[in-house]
């Protein structure tokens, strides 16, 4: 009798194969929410980056200067040169913040991608992994180029009599 309670009780195959199919399907589902809920995160972060690019392209884009930006607005609004002084000073500021925002939100969005790329691998044959890697770092590449540099530092202090236009 004591013998009875101490042996296990065998599992049949086919139980085995139904716990092997569970674990296999738990699992499956587990890797698919987790991969799903880092890219909702890894997209919102991302997104803030392209907006943020998108901003620092168009005030960085070949033949874009920010005195000839201040110059149409000064013309379509008939701003005076003290506007003109304070809208530049305002613009100047608004793309340090831009550039700090950016330089704050990138290595959160570089943790979580590293994070995410660790995750997959985990579950990658080594072939896979390396493959895997090979696109991950191309795309990221492509997603997160290096920084742009900032802006010249000779439109820090333009007077704003150098633009035509606009009353005092």
């Amino acid at each position: 009798m004591e013998e009875d309670i101490k042996t296990k009780p065998e599992i049949s195959e086919t139980s085995r194969k139904a716990l092997n199919t569970k674990k296999t399907w738990f699992l499956t589902i587990a890797v698919t929410s987790g991969g799903f809920v880092c890219g909702i995160i890894v997209g919102a972060i991302l997104m803030q980056a392209v907006l943020f690019k998108m901003t620092i392209k168009e005030f960085s884009r070949r033949g874009f200067k920010i005195e000839s930006h201040i110059k149409k607005i000064q013309e379509n609004l008939d701003l005076t040169n003290e506007q003109v002084e304070k809208f530049k000073k305002l613009l100047e500021d608004h793309r340090k913040n831009m550039e700090a925002i950016h330089k704050n939100v990138r290595p959160m969005v570089e943790t979580e991608l590293e994070s995410f790329r660790k995750k997959v691998e985990a579950i990658l044959t080594p072939e896979q992994a390396k493959k895997w890697n090979e696109q991950f770092k191309e795309k990221m590449s492509q997603m997160l180029p290096p920084l742009p540099p900032p802006p010249p530092e000779r439109f820090k202090n333009t007077p704003p009599h150098h633009f035509q236009g606009g009353g005092n």
